[in-house]
């Protein structure tokens, strides 16, 4: 996951210093584990300073959520029922640390399952590396620059066994133009305890019964309590009233179904 922006305005004279050269990449964004209650599993996080100069860097925990409209949100670590930040353990600790050029540095982390009969299914959390010197200062007039870092998140993933309900509920569907194309929208949430790694597919009929063709979309992933938008390019479909029978695969024994009625303008 390459996380948004981070943004700092301020109001700073016409002449401006110039920003350290470090160049960074964290090169894994998602670390799993699938543990049982008591067990642990232990990992690194390797970020990369690809530049000529040193590179300094914040590293936070925080939580993560995020909706099918696109927006992400990072409560406080441990803050939200799934969260696994209370588990986890990282070496250096959180605040700053300098890559060397073109060197790179590992944060250690440990991820120690409570003894809890009750937990079941995923929990998550994320590490936010956050970097310090790589900022642009972009202009938007009136004598105010934006001074702009990009940052990444580390998800941290943990499964209990194989446990935890999966199940799902469509929110909407609707139909969008793009490019002169019928783009059908799909906001899917998962109502479970497991996470999903679900494909979208668009059965398409007309009224008759007779069928037309399949459009998938990506596959995508969404945590318990979230929601994503598929998106289904329905190419070559005329405008009319179709059936659509739309099944959510999870690539595994897990499918769910409902039919609907679209009408392609």
């Amino acid at each position: 996951m390459r996380c948004p922006r981070w943004l700092w305005a301020f109001i700073v004279p016409a002449v401006l210093a110039p920003a350290a050269q470090g160049q960074l990449v964290v090169p894994d964004l998602t670390h799993e584990c699938v543990l049982r209650q008591g067990e642990r599993c232990r990992g690194a996080i390797e970020i990369i300073n690809t530049g000529e100069e040193p590179a300094a860097v914040e590293i936070r925990r925080a939580d993560y959520l995020f909706d099918a409209d696109g927006n992400n949100r990072y409560p406080p670590p441990g803050s939200e029922e799934r969260s696994n930040a209370d588990w986890i353990r990282l070496q250096p600790a959180e605040g700053r640390v300098t890559v060397a050029p073109e060197g790179s540095v590992n944060i250690a982390y440990t991820v120690r399952v409570p003894d809890e009969p009750q937990l079941a299914g995923t929990y998550w959390s994320v590490v936010l590396v956050d970097p310090v010197s790589e900022h642009e200062e972009v202009d938007v007039g009136y004598g105010v620059r934006i001074r702009q870092g990009i940052g990444y998140g580390v998800q941290l993933i943990t499964h209990i066994g194989d446990s935890g309900e999966r199940a799902v509920q469509m929110l909407s569907t609707r139909t969008r133009r793009v490019n002169g194309e019928t783009v059908l929208l799909v906001d899917l949430a998962n109502t479970g305890q497991r996470w999903l790694r679900p494909v979208v597919q668009a059965a398409v009929h007309q009224p008759t019964g007779e069928p037309l063709g399949r459009f998938d979309s990506a596959r995508r992933r969404v945590f318990p309590g979230c929601s994503v938008r598929f998106h289904l390019r329905l190419s070559g479909l005329e405008s009319g009233n179709y059936l659509v029978a739309l099944i959510v695969d999870n690539l595994d024994e897990h499918v769910w179904a409902t039919d609907i009625s679209l009408e392609v303008e």
